[in-house]
C-alpha cells in the first residue's frame, strides 16, 4: 500500500458529487418530476400537528430535518419552502434533555439540526423568508439559574426578528420571559395573537417582577386576541400593559385562589369591542360588588361557575350582553338555584336571540337536591327559546340532574310548549357513562322532532325539524337502529 500514489482529496468535490450521485439516483423517481409547488405544499400538510393545533411540544424540529435530510432535491425543495421555516415549536426542557441523550449517543449532525444552538436558529428563521412568525414556545417550569439564561439567551435570539412575529405562544416561569416583557412598546408591529401561561417564581425573582412595567404589547395595531392563564401567587396582569380597547377575543383562567377576581373584571370592562370572553376561576372565586358589566359587541362567552362563598356572586351576575349567540356554562359547583336567576336576570337585561347553548357539568356537589337541580336547569334552558344548538355534556360520575324530565319536557306534542321549540341540533355526552341509565325520553324525543321536510311544521314557527343528533358514550344498548332512518336526519353515535 505504501508504494501507491497519495492523493489530495478536495473536500468540496467530494460534495458536489455526492450531490450529483443523489439526484441521478431520484432522477427517474415520479416525485422528481413533481413540480416544486405540489411538493411544497406537501411538505407544509407533513409538518401539520394531527389536531390541527400548534403547541410548543409539536415535533416539527423532526418533520423538518426529515424533509431536508432524506436527499439532495428533497432538501433543495424544503429550502425553497418557507413556510415550513415560518413556526417555531420548541420546549427548551425537551431540548435540553435531547441535546444531552444525542451527546451521549455522539450524533452530532443531530444536535446541530436543533435550535437550541442559536446559529441553527437564526437559520431556520432565515429560511421563512420574510413570512410572518408563529413562536410556539415552553421555556422551562423549573427556576433553574443555568437553564433560565439559557432560555433567556434563546428568547433574546429570537426577539431579534420581533418585527416578524404575528403569534406568540408562550408559557414556563415569568423570570425566563423578561426578554420579551422588557421590550419597548411599539417593537411588535405584526402581532395579532398573544398566549401566556405564567408559572411560579422563587421569592427573590417575585418582586423585581412586581415593579415592572410591561408595555411591549402596546403599540402592536394588530394585536385582537389575547389569553392569559395563571398559575402562580402573582397575577401577571398586575404588570401587563394590553391595548384593552382594540381586543376582539379575552380568555383568562386563573389556577390559583389567590389573585384578586375584581382585578380581572377591571380588564374585561375595558374591552369594549369584545366579541369572544373565556373566564374561568378557580374553586371559592367570586365578586363582592354589583357593578354592571356591559360588553356590547359580545358574541360568545365560555365562562366556568365555580362554587362562591356567602355574599359572592359570578360574573355573569353583573353581565349585559345583548349580542350574544354562543354559550357555554361550564358548572364547576356554584348552587344551581343562583345560576338559574342569575341566568333568567342576564336575558331580562340583554333579551339576546341565543343561538348555541352548551352545558358541561363538570363538579358534583355533595349537598345537592337533584329535583332541585333539574327544575334549575330546566329554567335555564327555558329562558333561551331561540336556541338551534343545545350540548350536554355530563363528566361527572353520577347525573346532576333528571335527564329523563328535561328530555320529556323536550318532546314536541301538538298543541303543548315545548322546551327549546327551535333545536335543530343536539348533543348529548356521557363522560363516564358506567353509573348511568340510557334515558328512557331520548328516542321519543327525538322521533317527535322528526318529520317530512314537506310537512310545513317549521314554516308555521311552531316548531324546529331536529337536523343532527350526536350522541357520545351514552349507555346501555345502541339505538342507532331506531333513528338512523328518519327523513333528513343526521345521527352520529359512538
Amino acid at each position: 500500500m505504501s508504494d501507491l500514489p497519495s492523493v489530495e482529496i478536495d473536500v468540496n468535490l467530494v460534495e458536489d458529487l455526492e450531490i450529483t450521485a443523489s439526484l441521478r439516483n431520484v432522477r427517474l423517481a415520479p416525485v422528481h418530476r413533481m413540480p416544486l409547488e405540489i411538493l411544497s405544499e406537501i411538505f407544509e400538510l407533513y409538518g401539520l400537528p394531527e389536531d390541527g393545533i400548534f403547541t410548543a411540544k409539536h415535533d416539527i424540529i423532526r418533520r423538518t430535518y426529515v424533509l431536508s435530510t432524506t436527499c439532495a432535491a428533497w432538501r433543495n425543495a424544503a429550502y425553497a419552502t418557507p413556510r415550513i421555516w415560518d413556526k417555531l415549536c420548541f420546549d427548551v426542557s425537551l431540548c435540553r434533555l435531547q441535546v444531552e441523550r444525542e451527546v451521549r449517543r455522539k450524533r452530532r449532525k443531530v444536535v446541530k439540526q436543533t435550535p437550541f444552538e442559536f446559529g441553527g436558529l437564526k437559520r431556520w428563521i432565515a429560511r421563512s423568508e420574510g413570512f410572518p412568525l408563529e413562536l410556539y414556545l415552553e421555556l422551562l417550569q423549573e427556576d433553574d439559574e443555568q437553564n433560565v439564561h439559557r432560555a433567556t439567551q434563546m428568547l433574546d435570539c429570537i426577539l431579534e426578528f420581533r418585527h416578524r412575529i404575528r403569534v406568540i405562544y408562550l408559557s414556563g416561569i415569568l423570570h425566563a420571559s423578561l426578554p420579551l416583557f422588557h421590550l419597548p412598546r411599539s417593537s411588535l408591529p405584526l402581532l395579532e395573537t398573544l398566549s401566556l401561561a405564567g408559572t411560579d417564581m422563587e421569592d427573590h425573582n417575585v418582586q423585581a417582577f412586581i415593579e415592572l412595567e410591561i408595555e411591549a404589547f402596546l403599540g402592536a395595531p394588530k394585536l385582537r386576541d389575547v389569553s392569559i392563564m395563571e398559575f402562580g401567587y402573582m397575577s401577571l396582569l398586575t404588570a401587563l400593559q394590553l391595548p384593552l380597547e382594540q381586543l376582539t377575543s379575552f380568555n383568562i383562567t386563573t389556577m390559583t385562589v389567590h389573585h384578586d377576581p375584581s382585578l380581572f373584571v377591571e380588564k374585561i370592562c375595558l374591552c369594549r369591542d369584545l366579541v369572544s370572553l373565556e373566564f374561568h376561576l378557580e374553586f371559592l372565586q367570586g365578586f363582592f360588588t354589583d357593578s354592571p358589566i356591559l360588553l356590547p359587541a359580545l358574541q360568545i362567552l365560555d365562562i366556568s361557575f365555580p362554587r362562591l362563598m356567602d355574599g359572592q356572586s359570578s360574573l355573569f351576575h353583573n353581565l349585559t350582553a345583548p349580542l350574544l349567540e354562543e354559550f357555554t356554562l361550564r358548572w364547576e359547583g356554584q348552587h344551581s338555584e343562583e345560576i338559574a336567576a342569575d341566568v333568567v336576570e342576564f336575558q331580562k337585561r340583554s333579551a339576546t336571540t341565543l343561538s348555541t347553548l352548551k352545558l358541561a357539568l363538570n363538579f358534583l356537589d355533595l349537598d345537592r337536591i337533584p329535583d332541585s337541580d333539574t327544575r334549575n336547569f330546566m329554567t335555564i334552558l327555558t329562558a333561551f327559546p331561540t336556541v338551534r344548538s343545545f350540548q350536554l355534556h355530563n363528566n361527572l360520575y353520577t347525573e346532576l340532574c333528571d335527564m329523563n324530565s328535561i328530555l320529556q319536557a323536550m318532546i314536541y306534542t301538538s298543541g303543548h310548549p315545548v322546551l327549546l321549540p327551535k333545536l335543530a341540533t343536539f348533543e348529548l355526552l356521557y363522560k363516564r357513562p358506567f353509573e348511568f341509565l340510557q334515558p328512557s325520553s331520548l328516542v321519543p324525543m327525538i322521533l317527535s322532532r322528526c318529520w317530512p321536510e314537506e310537512s310545513g311544521l317549521e314554516v308555521e314557527g311552531m316548531v324546529s325539524r331536529l337536523q343532527k343528533v350526536t350522541l357520545r358514550g351514552l349507555p346501555g344498548e345502541d339505538i342507532t337502529s331506531q333513528i338512523s332512518h328518519l327523513p333528513g336526519l343526521i345521527v352520529d353515535c359512538m
